[in-house]
C-alpha cells in the first residue's frame, strides 16, 4: 500500500512540475535551467536537467544552444507547438502562442529577459499578482518609459523595472519623470527596481538620488521626498520567500 501511494504521489508531482513548466513556457516561450529550477523549488540543478530531458523526450519542449561572447554556448529550453497545446487545461480555450526557435533569439536581449523571468517567479512566489509583461502592454506610443512589467500588489498597480547596467543620471532623470507623471494619471501607483546583488543596488541608488530637478511639461522643478517615495529599491534576493 506504501509504494502505491508513493508511486501516486510522485506521478502527481510530476504532473504538477509539467503543468507549471508548460504554463510559463506558454508565456515566456523560452527559458534557462535555473528559471525553471527556481520555479519548481529544487535545490540543485541535476533533476532539472533530468525532468526537461523527460520533457523533450515527450516533444513538450526542445532545446538549443546560443552561441553567446567568445563562443560560449548557453543552452535554452522552448516550449514546442505540442507543449502548448498541453499547457492549457481542459477548461480552458486554446490560445495561439509563440513557440521556440533559438533563431529567434536575440543575444543583444537574452540576459534581460532571462533576469526578468526569474523576477517573475520570485514576484510570483512572493504573491504579487497579475503579471503583465511591459512589451504587451501596448504602451511603446504613449510617451512613457514602458516599464519591464506591472503587477498588483497590495491593490495597487506597480511598475518593476529590472535593472543589471546603470544608466547616466540624464537618462534616470527622464525616467523619473515619466514614471511621474505615469503615477499622476493613474497607470502605476509606484516603480519597483530590482538589481541583482547590492553592489548594483548601491550604484544605482548613488545616481538614482543624484537627480535633483527634472523639466517637466516645460517646467523645472526640485523633486522632494514625496517624489523619492514612489520608487524602492531591492535585490533579487530581498524577494526570496
Amino acid at each position: 500500500m506504501r509504494n502505491r501511494l508513493d508511486h501516486a504521489q510522485r506521478t502527481a508531482r510530476n504532473e504538477e512540475k509539467t503543468r507549471l513548466v508548460l504554463r510559463f513556457l506558454r508565456e515566456e516561450t523560452w527559458t534557462h535551467i535555473d528559471v525553471i529550477q527556481k520555479l519548481l523549488n529544487i535545490k540543485t540543478r541535476s533533476p532539472v536537467h533530468t525532468f526537461l530531458r523527460k520533457l523533450e523526450a515527450q516533444n513538450l519542449i526542445k532545446s538549443d544552444f546560443l552561441t553567446v561572447a567568445y563562443g560560449r554556448d548557453i543552452q535554452l529550453w522552448g516550449i514546442t507547438s505540442h507543449g502548448l497545446a498541453h499547457s492549457f487545461d481542459d477548461d480552458e480555450q486554446y490560445q495561439e502562442r509563440p513557440t521556440f526557435s533559438v533563431k529567434k533569439v536575440t543575444q543583444s536581449t537574452m540576459q534581460h529577459k532571462l533576469d526578468l523571468q526569474y523576477v517573475r517567479v520570485l514576484c510570483e512566489k512572493k504573491g504579487f499578482l497579475n503579471w503583465r509583461d511591459g512589451s504587451r502592454l501596448g504602451l511603446r506610443k504613449s510617451g512613457f518609459k514602458v516599464p519591464d512589467a506591472l503587477v498588483d500588489m497590495n491593490g495597487q498597480t506597480v511598475a518593476i523595472e529590472v535593472e543589471r547596467t546603470i544608466k547616466t543620471a540624464k537618462r534616470y532623470a527622464d525616467i523619473i519623470a515619466s514614471h511621474l507623471r505615469a503615477a499622476r494619471d493613474g497607470h502605476w501607483a509606484k516603480v519597483i527596481y530590482l538589481c541583482p546583488d547590492e553592489k548594483v543596488k548601491k550604484q544605482l541608488m548613488k545616481v538614482f538620488f543624484s537627480v535633483k530637478e527634472l523639466k517637466f511639461e516645460g517646467q523645472v522643478f526640485q523633486l522632494t521626498d514625496a517624489h523619492y517615495q514612489k520608487f524602492s529599491f531591492y535585490t533579487y534576493m530581498d524577494l526570496e520567500v
